[in-house]
């Protein structure tokens, strides 16, 4: 049985949870990610965009940390860029745990730093689809607290996969979560504050295509 606590849902799950409301259908050459609560896949860029997305304004509309775009050097000193930055408040917030909410409060208490250097040590390895680490990410989370259990098949007899899924419990869960507020977080942002959107969205996808691997040929390395 689940417990309260652990049945709780962080803005981001609960997007991934409707992932697609919140990311385009995935195309032939796309990066792709199952659906959770129902047949299909999503394209595996724009649902991970869009978990971070949420993440980082949940986390800065619950006050742990500012975001800010201010002046940093680059080229070794001899020029001077905008950059997105992070800034701890030092105001906590009980995220449910190992979800991507509660792992950049985490990280963004150490002091500040920028967004796409936070989204890179979020994401914690290289690897080939790297686009499917964020939601991989948030799925494990959930997977932590029991939210979502392991199914393994066999194909072939001998050809073993074990997936995720989502229990009836956890689709009771999520069917009761509104999902217009995260749509209205996103918006505003978009609306409200459009070059802290673009720097926001700019630093989200720079920290996620730091963690290709450098050999990787992928059609998905746009």
């Amino acid at each position: 049985m689940i417990d309260n606590a652990a049945a709780s849902l962080a803005p981001s799950e609960v997007i991934l949870l409707h992932a697609d409301e919140f990311a385009p259908a995935a195309g032939a050459i796309d990066a792709k990610m199952d659906l959770l609560h129902k047949e299909g896949k999503a394209q595996a860029k724009g649902l991970g965009r869009s978990l971070l997305l949420a993440a980082f304004l949940a986390n800065e509309q619950a006050g742990v940390l500012r975001l800010e775009v201010r002046a940093k050097k680059a080229l070794f000193g001899l020029r001077t860029v905008q950059a997105l930055y992070a800034d701890p408040t030092g105001q906590q917030v009980q995220w449910p745990d190992w979800s991507l909410e509660a792992r950049i409060a985490q990280l963004v208490q150490g002091g500040s730093r920028e967004v796409s250097e936070l989204v890179y040590v979020l994401l914690g390895k290289d690897a080939k689809s790297y686009y499917n680490l964020t939601p991989d990410l948030a799925q494990q989370g959930l997977a932590a607290r029991g939210l979502l259990v392991a199914e393994t098949t066999t194909h072939a007899k001998i050809i073993k996969t074990t997936r995720l899924r989502m229990p009836e419990s956890t689709g009771h869960l999520a069917a009761a979560q509104p999902v217009e507020p995260l749509r209205h977080l996103l918006a505003s942002a978009e609306t409200g504050r459009p070059d802290l959107w673009k720097k926001l969205v700019d630093a989200v996808d720079s920290g996620v295509k730091r963690r290709a691997e450098q050999d990787t040929s992928s059609s998905f390395n746009d």
